[in-house]
């Protein structure tokens, strides 16, 4: 794995997407092919990821040779000092890891062994979807690191800031749409996707998704500013915050599963609802404080990202009271039309006469 960060170092992070592209599409002819020629068996599964691993492994030293051959390894230049700061490092992500368990990972545990199996089912289905969003996110917020890392080791802090910004718009650009649509859809969606759920359990489930959709929501607007903590290696206060929205949040959905007749709506959105609020308030301000800058940096664009969603929430809101779905076609056909118009409204919203010249060079470009 240490080869992958060649393509970290110069920015083509796309080599090492389409390496994994092909890293699946081989997984799966494996299966196929030998679900095919041979009797079943459930090792075929542990065997096509054996071959992909090895494709893995060859297609990263390439890539390694190809794009960063002036870097060797040598005994010579080992640096304990360094292997301590990516050890202390590690700990503080893994940390976070733990904190991501404590915030998405025990609802439905919680929800099982206090309010049953049947609600857990349905918190289940509500989360699909929102929890897809996430992981978009979450890609999508990644993908300006490496261009952050250059310009923070080379002191650019203003283009930094600059490209931070741009950044925030871009991943708000692409998500507020299908997060917009998803809200205001939702319950259309739900009865083609699950028509033998009942109109009570599939607004139950609706109202569950958007709780869910809140966290992934705010975090669309920040999550590139997330990053920051990672570049400046800046992560023990971001780790203790997110440590204790989790404590919070699943002491908060214990007792209202054992207190109230709503407990599955707090377990489904009293960690979102804190995390939206941790990604709107507190990624945009210690941002800025590790940077240097004023706490208020960054908060103009965020503020003008929300404006943008939800002007595109209301006209989809608008549009799905006046709409019949018959079927998937005519529902596909709506939110490709509904998708065109809100991307279309977004530029003007979210981007500046000087940014959109920017975001038209880059595609140029590519």
């Amino acid at each position: 794995a240490i080869f992958t960060t060649a393509a970290f170092v110069k920015n083509r992070i796309d080599i090492n997407s389409i390496r994994d592209i092909i890293s699946n599409l081989i997984k799966v002819a494996l299966i196929v092919l030998l679900f095919a020629i041979f009797p079943a068996q459930l090792y075929f599964v542990t065997l096509a990821s054996f071959g992909s691993g090895i494709f893995l492994l060859l297609a990263n030293i390439t890539v390694k040779k190809k794009v960063l051959p002036e870097v060797k390894a040598d005994i010579r230049k080992f640096d304990i000092k360094i292997v301590k700061t990516l050890l202390a490092s590690g700990i503080w992500l893994s940390l976070s890891q733990l904190c991501q368990v404590l915030l998405s990972g025990l609802d439905l545990l919680i929800c099982n062994l206090t309010l049953g199996t049947a609600l857990m089912g349905l918190l289940s289905i509500a989360k699909t979807v929102p929890n897809s969003i996430g992981n978009l996110t979450v890609i999508l917020g990644s993908v300006f690191t490496p261009h952050y890392t250059i310009l923070y080791a080379k002191k650019k802090i203003p283009e930094l800031i600059i490209e931070a910004k741009f950044s925030t718009k871009i991943v708000s650009f692409i998500l507020s749409t299908p997060i917009a649509g998803f809200i205001a859809f939702g319950r259309q969606f739900y009865i083609l996707w699950q028509p033998t759920k009942s109109p009570e359990e599939i607004t139950m489930i609706q109202f569950m998704s958007v709780l869910t959709c809140i966290t992934f929501l705010c975090s669309s607007q920040t999550q590139s500013l997330m990053m920051i903590n990672t570049v400046c290696n800046k992560l023990r206060l971001p780790v203790f915050v997110n440590l204790t929205v989790g404590i919070v949040s699943v002491i908060v959905a214990i007792a209202a599963c054992n207190l109230t007749d709503y407990g599955v709506y707090f377990v489904a959105g009293t960690s979102s609802v804190l995390m939206g609020l941790r990604a709107l308030i507190f990624t945009p301000a210690y941002s800025a404080y590790i940077l240097k800058q004023k706490l208020s940096i960054f908060f103009p664009t965020v503020i003008r990202d929300c404006v943008g969603f939800i002007i595109i929430l209301v006209l989809f809101s608008i549009i799905s009271n006046f709409i019949t779905v018959t079927g998937w076609g005519s529902f596909i056909f709506i939110c490709a039309i509904c998708g065109i118009l809100a991307y279309a409204l977004s530029l003007p919203l979210l981007f500046n006469k000087a940014e959109l010249c920017k975001l038209k060079n880059k595609l140029t470009k590519k």
